[in-house]
C-alpha cells in the first residue's frame, strides 16, 4: 500500500511539472518552420543510437532545433565541428556522427530517460497529450534549475528558499 502511494505521489509530482512546464514549451524556437528549413535538403542521418533509423535528415534536423530550443545551445554543444571546413554562413560544418563530445552521450541518455517516463507514466494517463521533453525540466537552459525537494512520503518541515530568492532580513 505504502508502494502504491509513493507511486501515485510520483506520477502526480511527474504530471505537475509536466502542467507548469506548457507554457514555457509553446514559446520554444520556430525556427524549424522557417521557409529556409522547408526548402533545404538534409543527408540521411548516420550513427543513430537512439533515434529510429527511419528518420529522414529533415525529421533528424527539425528534432534537433527544437532540443537546441528547449536547452538554449546550438549544435556545437553535442557536435563536433570541421574548423576547416566552413559552410557559406561562416560557420565550420558540424560533423553530426562524430561521437568524441560528451555531451551527445549526455543527450542520449536523457532522451531515453525522457521516453521512459512518457510511455511508463504520462501515456498511462488518460487523455494525456502532454509529453515530457527537454524542455520540461531545463526551459530553454543548458542546466535544469536545482529546486529542494523533500523525500517522497515525507513532509517538508522547513521552506527552503529557492537560490533565487531573497532572503528576508530577520
Amino acid at each position: 500500500m505504502l508502494r502504491e502511494r509513493k507511486r501515485r505521489i510520483l506520477l502526480l509530482a511527474i504530471v505537475a511539472a509536466v502542467a507548469a512546464c506548457t507554457a514555457a514549451q509553446s514559446i520554444g524556437s520556430k525556427e524549424g518552420s522557417s521557409q529556409e528549413t522547408a526548402q533545404r535538403t538534409y543527408p540521411v542521418p548516420a550513427n543513430l543510437k537512439v533515434l529510429s533509423k527511419t528518420m529522414t535528415g529533415q525529421q533528424v534536423h527539425d528534432m534537433m532545433l527544437r532540443w537546441g530550443g528547449e536547452l538554449g545551445v546550438r549544435c556545437s554543444a553535442c557536435h563536433d565541428e570541421d574548423q576547416d571546413n566552413v559552410i557559406s554562413d561562416g560557420l565550420p560544418v558540424s560533423r553530426f556522427a562524430n561521437d568524441s563530445k560528451p555531451m551527445k552521450d549526455i543527450a542520449r541518455r536523457m532522451y531515453i530517460m525522457t521516453e521512459r517516463i512518457n510511455s511508463g507514466f504520462i501515456a498511462k494517463i488518460d487523455n494525456s497529450s502532454m509529453p515530457v521533453t527537454c524542455g520540461s525540466c531545463h526551459q530553454g537552459r543548458i542546466s535544469p534549475e536545482l529546486r529542494s525537494l523533500s523525500p517522497v512520503g515525507e513532509r517538508a518541515t522547513k521552506i527552503v528558499p529557492l537560490p533565487s530568492e531573497s532572503q528576508p532580513t530577520p
